[in-house]
């Protein structure tokens, strides 16, 4: 049975910390978030000249962003209640497309000189309603900055634990790197793929956020807390143990893949107090075994498929848990 990816997006930025240099160039992001705020402020007969003018510049993003919104004029836009409450949110919080575009550039000027082609048309900061916080249209990136608010935002309250500790602005650049890698580089699906095909496709995707953030750590790459990290370290051998005991790694079911590795509280596969994506994780841990083993492997030969697309990866990889 085919296991088939769905990418969740909430999606990142810069180099690594390990001895890559990191790059200053700053990305060309439409500031589609500062527009709305700024035409918030107007009376409802003068926001479509002063977006219409403001996002001059920028025609291909403006349009992404209608497109995705589903709104026919600027007005239309501005006056969705997303826009009314987040818009002054983000300003206050200080969350801004400067930023934005130099984590960005960051990310891509690495990706270049790692060989990966992950450019799009336009990028562009957003506010919206909607439960992504990156969406990809018409080769147009469209970053909502209303999802990296911090934690503790009173707009996330009703929103579980494991979901708030994401949105904030550090995870940010690794939800971007993310977003692009994946859809450059989305999973290869094979009538022979195997759990652990994709606990290693998601472990590239980890080690793709640690070669192209800025001072990358694993906390941010795998999304976790010091202390969920912790956890996961010092039971990573009875994790892989349980795997392998119960087959799960060798099932051809997508529906175990994505209890291994789709955002949850908990990876209840393994047991209750697993933090959730544990998969992801043991997946990290057999690329950079491989990684070890083979210091000539690239980025850009694991996206195509290096290793994962194997039908037992593990052979080449060399994972022996601590």
């Amino acid at each position: 049975m085919k296991i088939k990816i769905a990418i969740s997006i909430i999606a990142a930025t810069a180099l690594l910390s390990c001895g890559r240099e990191s790059v200053d160039e700053s990305a060309n992001v439409a500031p589609m978030s500062e527009i709305a705020y700024e035409a918030l402020k107007l009376p409802d007969g003068e926001v479509d000249e002063y977006v219409a003018e403001s996002a001059a510049p920028y025609p291909t993003e403006y349009q992404a962003m209608m497109k995705v919104t589903g709104c026919n004029s600027a007005s239309e836009w501005i006056r969705t209640d997303a826009v009314k409450v987040f818009a002054p949110a983000v300003d206050s919080l200080g969350v801004r497309t400067k930023d934005v575009a130099m984590e960005l550039g960051a990310i891509l000027g690495n990706a270049e000189r790692l060989g990966l082609d992950i450019g799009m048309k336009g990028y562009a900061t957003a506010v919206w309603g909607k439960p992504q916080s990156i969406l990809m249209c018409n080769s147009v990136m469209l970053i909502a900055l209303n999802h990296y608010l911090g934690a503790e935002y009173e707009g996330y309250s009703s929103m579980p634990t494991y979901r708030r500790t994401t949105k904030t602005p550090e995870m940010l650049p690794y939800d971007m790197a993310e977003a692009l890698v994946a859809t450059r580089y989305p999973y290869k699906e094979t009538e022979e793929a195997k759990v652990i095909n994709r606990l290693v496709y998601e472990g590239i995707l980890t080690e793709a956020k640690m070669q192209l953030v800025a001072d990358a750590d694993k906390t941010g790459a795998l999304g976790y807390s010091e202390e969920e990290l912790k956890w996961l370290e010092e039971n990573e051998s009875e994790i892989w143990r349980q795997m392998v005991g119960t087959k799960m790694i060798f099932d051809g079911s997508e529906s175990v893949a994505g209890r291994l590795v789709d955002p949850s509280p908990a990876t209840l596969l393994i047991s209750n107090s697993t933090p959730g994506r544990a998969g992801r994780y043991i997946g990290y841990k057999i690329v950079k075994a491989y990684l070890d083993s083979h210091p000539d492997a690239g980025l850009s030969g694991l996206l195509n498929g290096e290793l994962y697309t194997e039908s037992n990866p593990l052979s080449k990889a060399g994972y022996t848990p601590k």
